[in-house]
Order: C-alpha cells, then structure tokens, then sequence
C-alpha cells in the first residue's frame, strides 16, 4: 500500500490549528473584557448579571483555555447573539419568526414553547434570556472559579449530560459527585454552596441540606502518554477495555490519526441509550458522547474518529470563513439521503472523510486484530464510505462556483478530494473482494443513493 501524507495528518498544521483554536478563545476573552473596561451594557440583561459579569470576567482561571473555559464563553457568545435578536425585533415585529426558529433550535426550546403560548415571542425571549443568565453564573462558579461560592439562596445549577453529568452523578472539574438520593432535581441543582478547594457541594433537598463530597474520577486510559478520560458514573471494566482496545489500533496502524485524535479528543461519555447516535457539539471541545448501547466494536472505533472529525472541522471553524451559510436545501447528503444546505454537505463530506481513511488503513494493514466477520464489515464500510464520498465531489465543485465555499473552505478539502480521485481505481479492486451478499447489499446501496441524489440535488 502507498502511505498517503498530506497536509491535513502534519503534525505542524495539526499543532498550528490548535494553537489557533486557544487563540480564538483568547481573543474572545480580551474582546470581552475590553467591552466590559469600556462600559458596555444592556438593557437586556439584569443588573445583577451584569454586575457579577464585571467581576467574573476579570478572574484569573479565565486567562487559561480548557475546554470548560471554551464552554463558558460560548454560553456569552450565544447570549450576545441573543441579545441581538432582542434589539432588532424590538425595532421591527416582522422578524419574529427569526427569534422563534433561533430559540425552537437550542436546548431552551422546550421552555420557549411553554411560555411563547401566553407571553408571545419578545417577552418569551426576554425569560429566556435570564436563565441563560443564571447558568452562565453558576457554570462560572461550579465548574471554573478558585474561589467558594455562597449565593444568597439557592441557585440552580444546570447539569451538562455531554461532560457526563447523569441523574446520578455530577461531574465537576476533575471530581465526581453522588446525588444519592437527590437525583429526583435533574437537570437542575438547587446549590446551597460549593467549596472548590475540598470539594464540597451543598444542595437544598425540601429546606434540608445535603453536602455531597467529590470523590476522584478512574476511568482513564493512557496511550503513548495521551490520557484519555472515559466518564461513567462508574467504572466499567469491560468497556473500558474496550476502548483502551480501540484506541491501541489507532495508535498501532495509524499513528498519524492516532496524534490528530489525541490533539482534539481527550473526554469520552458514553451513552447506553437506545436511539442515541454519538454526537460532540461546537460549544464543547475534546468531549466526545459515543454510543455504546448498540454498536460492535468497529463502530466504535468509527465514532471516535468520526466525532474527532467533527472536533478538527470546528478548530477551523472558529477562525476561518469555510462556507457562506444559507438554508437552501439544494444538495443531497448521500449519508442521511435528504437535502441539506451547503453546511450540511461540507461538513458531512469533512466528517466521514475520516471514516473512509480509518478503514482504508485497518482493512490493509489491521486484519489480524479482527475476526473475519468484523474484517467483512470493515470492507463493506471502506467502500460505503468511498462511495458517498465520491458522490459528494460534483456537489462541492458546485457549491464552490455558487460561492457557497470559500477559497479557504475549498483548500481544506482539496487533499480529501485528490485522496478520493487517486484512489478509485484501488477501491474498484478491493471491492470484487467483498463476499457477494454484501456486493448485493452495496450495489442496491448505490443504485438507491443515486437516484435520490437525482431527485433532491437541484443546483
């Protein structure tokens, strides 16, 4: 096999998107507190927010990029969005619809509804907008500040499932909390007090305190020196060894997505819950929720690839212009068959991309670590993978000439592009090995994907 290098699996560019990731979050920061010096405010926000914010923002553990830190200052970034919103719909009513479908698409979309039947959508916004408040402050104080917290009355704090937080357990910082017999509260946590340097926490159960004491997380996996936290209520042995077992592959037989996955994944969370696929989220850095609850062991090592994907493309992302958005549904994802908009497509095609290189190297290379079964499926979904990709090219060139990807966007995935092209006639050859119920399965897969691009794609 020809080892293919580019420019994407470098270690150099590899560092250098990183260090242009804690740039950005530094940026921000120092943005922040250049508005704050300078006296900006809003009629939007709470005087109290705004005071603590004055406070808060200034703290020492902000001057650090975690990718808790990360999180918090998307919680301010999403709240000056909002802010936005506010003003211009105060000033013109007919962009109602804008704020209704910015809130019916975030995590509050829920408690919007509720309250959009009987206060309508700028007073509904405005509630919104003070609980956003509230958690931004207790994130801040829960999971980042040095300092003890003592609020006068309890304040909710909102768990975060993607850090791992469940109704049994909180995870804080590098500590993991038991409600015990508090799980009942979830999402939200009624906090009495938290003391960082001891790890107490003290929530408020019908006017009666419990402290909680923080008790030290070990479920971690060390590879060539990455530390890799997996974050269960408890340990799981079996699964850990699982993934400990997944990860080694990597390592072993492709040392260079191995060092890309361990510069933008470091938390694992799994999930056993039905219905659930692995996500990771643009907010949350190095967090990665992969399900356990129906997949073998090669879609495990998938997800983690997979959702590492989606953790490299948003490093890019916030910093570079990749694609001009816009909600047109004029190409057709191969992976989800239904038209998607061009950040659909572009992110879709930079996602699985890694899937397709993954495979490519454990089929040649990896047979020995897989029983025959699992080697067939590793065949199959090497060219599935090729396949989708392959189909998405004409769309991109497409996109790229509607000026729908940038200069920028299209340099990034040129080298995926050139790697698809070159290696055509290769997969050709490696697809007459497939046994002939999965070329029956494969070819029935082509001929429905073709004829939905057909339908849907409509540049």
């Amino acid at each position: 096999m020809q080892e293919r290098h580019f420019k994407l699996l470098e270690a150099s560019y590899i560092k250098n998107i990183k260090s242009q990731l804690l740039e950005s979050y530094h940026q921000f920061i120092e943005d922040l507190r250049i508005d704050v010096k300078e006296g900006a405010d809003s009629a939007y926000l709470s005087e109290d927010f705004q005071s603590e914010l004055k406070k808060i923002v200034f703290q020492k553990e902000l001057n650090t990029y975690t990718p808790l830190n990360y999180y918090w200052s998307f919680l301010i970034e999403d709240m000056i969005e909002h802010i936005g919103l506010l003003e211009e719909l105060s000033d013109n009513d007919e962009l109602e619809d804008e704020m209704i479908d910015y809130l019916t698409h975030s995590e509050f979309a829920g408690a919007f509804l509720e309250l959009y039947e009987e206060n309508g959508a700028f007073e509904s916004s405005k509630m919104i907008l003070e609980m956003k408040e509230l958690r931004a402050i207790s994130f801040f104080k829960v999971q980042i500040s040095s300092d003890p917290w003592q609020p006068t009355g309890p304040v909710s704090y909102q768990a975060v499932p993607e850090i791992g937080d469940t109704e049994n357990a909180l995870f804080i910082r590098d500590k993991i909390f038991y409600l015990k017999e508090l799980s009942g509260f979830y999402p939200m946590f009624p906090v009495v007090s938290f003391e960082p340097s001891q790890a107490i926490l003290e929530l408020e159960d019908d006017q009666d305190l419990v402290e909680i004491q923080g008790l030290k997380k070990d479920s971690s996996i060390t590879i060539n020196k990455k530390v890799f936290e997996v974050l269960t209520e408890k340990k799981d042995e079996a699964l850990n060894d699982r993934i400990q077992k997944a990860l080694s592959i990597i390592y072993k037989y492709h040392p260079d997505l191995f060092s890309l996955l361990s510069t933008f994944s470091t938390y694992i969370v799994p999930i056993h819950e039905e219905g659930i696929v692995s996500f990771s989220m643009e907010s949350l850095p190095e967090y990665s929720s992969i399900n356990t609850y129906d997949r073998d062991f090669v879609d495990l090592v998938d997800d983690l690839i997979h959702e590492n994907g989606h953790h490299y493309l948003n490093a890019h992302l916030s910093f570079y212009d990749l694609i001009i958005e816009d909600d047109e549904l004029i190409f057709c994802s191969p992976w989800r068959r239904a038209s998607r908009p061009i950040r659909g497509l572009y992110h879709a095609f930079f996602t699985f991309y890694w899937a397709y290189e993954l495979f490519h190297t454990l089929y040649l290379k990896a047979q020995q670590e897989f029983s025959q079964i699992e080697n067939e499926k590793i065949l199959f979904r090497l060219c599935e993978e090729f396949f989708y990709l392959e189909e998405c090219l004409p769309q991109l060139q497409a996109a790229f000439k509607m000026q729908k990807i940038t200069q920028k966007g299209m340099q990034l995935l040129q080298p995926m592009m050139e790697s698809i092209q070159k290696q055509k006639r290769e997969l050709e050859h490696l697809e007459k090995s497939l046994p002939e119920q999965k070329k029956e399965k494969l070819n029935k897969l082509k001929q429905e994907t073709l004829e939905m691009i057909k339908k849907l794609a409509s540049f």
